[in-house]
């Protein structure tokens, strides 16, 4: 996984940390962090860890049982859209991350595309963009 060290989340910066843990986004009162798991690499289950948290950053009010629905159906259409985690340092546009983060968010969210919901959707796409996530060809 990328040496990702910080990401920004609807204009809020997070500091990102590789722990031998499932995952927490830690918000609000405490130093904005995200932790995620290290040990589990290249696995849909880690594909949708740095989801989950990602939408815990976009949407802290977001009930965790909505988040853990909305991050595996995310997770599961990335996956069978072939993402995976790619070791190599190849320059990649990442352009169809967006769209198929986008279907997914829109199918299981009441939120609608518009304003934080399509930024949430730009930076997530981003943050695993950055994190090494690519279509695998």
């Amino acid at each position: 996984m990328a040496k990702v060290k910080t990401a920004t989340f609807i204009g809020t910066k997070y500091s990102i940390e590789l722990e031998p843990i499932d995952g927490v986004c830690v918000t609000p009162n405490e130093p904005l962090k995200i932790y995620i798991v290290e040990g589990v690499k290249n696995t849909q289950i880690c594909l949708e860890t740095c989801v989950h948290e990602a939408l815990h950053a976009c949407f802290p009010r977001m009930t965790e049982k909505v988040v853990a629905v909305l991050g595996q159906k995310i997770a599961k259409n990335l996956w069978k859209r072939k993402y995976r985690l790619i070791s190599s340092r190849k320059k990649y546009s990442g352009e169809g991350i967006g769209a198929a983060v986008q279907t997914s968010f829109l199918q299981v969210s009441s939120i609608k595309s518009g304003g934080q919901g399509r930024q949430a959707v730009r930076d997530i796409a981003r943050f695993i963009r950055r994190l090494g996530f690519q279509e695998k060809k």
